[in-house]
């Protein structure tokens, strides 16, 4: 993470939000700016490596042209679920071809646990239309509200 800054109040230090980020299976909330100037989130299955987010989408969603006309963006990675934790920041996004770092079969095996499925094998199918995001953050923050949410039980 190239000159990272972690919130003054984050609850956790770069160690745990790297081991939050690297473990937590639960989709990425990835917002960017469309190309009429207004936000747009879009949840995307998500790793974390070589200090940076990895997506796969296809080259026909719109947010690979958003991305690639204004990298700078948001994302979330949290549960639904109490206790209400989780790790959200802004950074920078590069819009590359899937040959160049291919990440969705990894993707699927993350959060599928398997590339045996019909969704798998239709997600594979289309390696030609492929491409891969990389976030670099540059801002991150963090949440555990676990302690205070546990008291009392």
């Amino acid at each position: 993470m190239n000159s990272l800054i972690i919130a003054n109040r984050s609850a956790w230090d770069l160690a745990t939000i790297e081991q939050y980020l690297e473990n937590k299976r639960v989709p990425c909330r990835l917002s960017c700016i469309t190309s009429d100037g207004f936000p747009h989130v879009t949840s995307l299955w998500f790793s974390y490596s070589d200090s940076r987010l990895w997506f796969s989408v296809q080259k026909s969603l719109c947010i690979s042209a958003w991305l690639v006309a204004e990298p700078r963006c948001g994302f979330e990675i949290a549960g639904d679920d109490p206790p209400y934790l989780g790790v959200r920041g802004r950074g920078y996004a590069e819009v590359m071809p899937a040959s160049t770092k291919p990440v969705l079969k990894s993707l699927i095996k993350r959060y599928m646990g398997t590339l045996d499925s019909s969704l798998a094998r239709w997600l594979l199918s289309r390696p030609d239309t492929e491409l891969t995001l990389a976030l670099d953050p540059c801002r991150i923050t963090s949440w555990d509200y676990a302690k205070r949410m546990n008291k009392g039980s």
